[in-house]
C-alpha cells in the first residue's frame, strides 16, 4: 500500500483542509501491518553508503547521492540520535523530488548537542558530537536537519536543552543553516502491541495531547537561538488538537513505544519541506 495515497494519506489527514469523512478504517487495511511495523525503520528503501570519518574514530558518515548527482545543488545532513534518524525517511522523499543528496550521522541516545543530553557525562557521546561538528564544518552541507527538542512524554517533560542551542550557535558561526524538528511523543506502552490487543482506533492506545505537548514549543522560551535556525514543528503532523493516536490516515504512526514508522515519517515530508522552503532555497 502506498503511503500518501488517497486511501492512506497518513499525516496529510491531519491538515485542516482534509475531509476525514472520506476515510473509513474498516475499508482500508492498516499500513504498515502490525507484523511489518517493528521492521519499518528509517533506512527502509534507501541505500546508504557508510564509511568512517577522519574526524573521529566513533563517527560513521553515511551518504545517499542525489537522483541526478551532476545537477544536484543541495546536500542536507541529518544528524543525531534515532529520533533525528527517523526523519531521514521524510527527507528522503524531499531529496528524491528536489534532487538533493543526503548525509547521515547517527548515534543512539546521543542527540546533536555540545554535550551528552540523554546519559549524564557520557564522554563517548560528547566526543562523537565534537567529531560531528568538525565533519560538518569540513563538508559544509547546505543545511543540517536535527532535533529541536527532546523528551516528549506524559507529564510535559519536553525541553530544548542549552546544549542544542550552543551546537546551533557553532553551526551559525560556520555559516551552516539548521532545520530543527520538534520531537515526537514517547508513549509509556508499545503502540503496536496495544493495537494488536485492543484493536484499531482503541482509546486505550492513544494519549491526550495536552499531557505530552505544551501549547508553545520549548524553544520559544529559550534564549540565544541563532538566526540560522528554522523550526519544523511536527506536533500537528503527529497529533490532532486533542489526541495523539496510534494511527492517522490509515497509517500506523509508531513501530514501538517512541519511534515513528518509516511509512508514517514519509507522509510527514510535506510538513518538513515547508521548513526547508523557509530557508529561501
Amino acid at each position: 500500500v502506498l503511503a500518501g495515497s488517497p486511501s492512506h494519506p497518513g499525516a496529510v489527514a491531519l491538515s485542516p483542509q482534509f475531509d476525514l469523512a472520506s476515510l473509513d478504517p474498516a475499508d482500508a487495511e492498516l499500513t504498515p501491518s502490525l507484523v511489518q511495523a517493528p521492521d519499518d525503520w528509517s533506512y527502509r528503501g534507501t541505500h546508504w553508503d557508510c564509511g568512517p570519518s577522519e574526524h573521529g574514530a566513533e563517527l560513521e558518515v553515511c551518504t545517499v547521492p542525489a537522483p541526478d548527482p551532476e545537477t544536484s545543488e543541495r546536500t542536507v545532513a541529518v544528524v543525531g540520535d534515532s529520533h533525528a534518524q527517523q526523519y531521514a525517511a521524510s527527507l528522503a522523499v524531499i531529496a528524491e523530488q528536489r534532487n538533493w543528496s543526503m548525509v547521515g550521522m547517527f548515534r543512539g541516545a546521543c542527540p546533536m548537542s555540545v554535550r551528552s543530553e540523554t546519559v549524564a557525562d557520557d564522554q563517548g557521546c560528547t566526543d562523537w558530537n565534537a567529531a560531528v561538528h568538525d565533519q560538518l564544518v569540513a563538508m559544509h552541507p547546505d543545511a543540517v536537519l536535527t532535533l529541536a527538542s527532546r523528551d516528549v512524554r506524559p507529564g510535559l517533560h519536553e525541553q530544548t536543552p542549552e546544549g542544542f542551542v550552543q551546537a546551533w550557535q557553532r553551526l551559525d558561526a560556520a555559516g551552516i543553516p539548521v532545520v530543527a524538528v520538534r520531537d515526537n511523543p514517547r508513549f509509556d506502552f508499545n503502540v503496536v502491541d496495544c493495537v494488536a490487543r485492543q484493536g484499531r482506533g482503541a482509546p486505550a492506545c492513544e494519549i491526550d495531547r495536552h499531557t505530552l505537548y505544551q501549547p508553545y514549543p520549548p524553544w520559544s522560551a529559550v534564549p540565544g537561538v541563532p538566526p540560522n535556525v528554522v523550526f519544523a514543528d511536527m506536533a500537528d503532523g503527529i497529533c490532532d488538537p486533542a489526541v495523539c493516536r496510534s494511527e492517522v490516515g490509515n497509517v500506523l504512526v509508531y513501530m514501538d513505544d517512541n519511534h515513528l514508522t518509516a511509512t508514517y515519517a514519509e507522509t510527514l515530508a510535506p510538513t518538513l519541506a515547508t521548513a526547508f522552503d523557509h530557508l529561501g532555497w
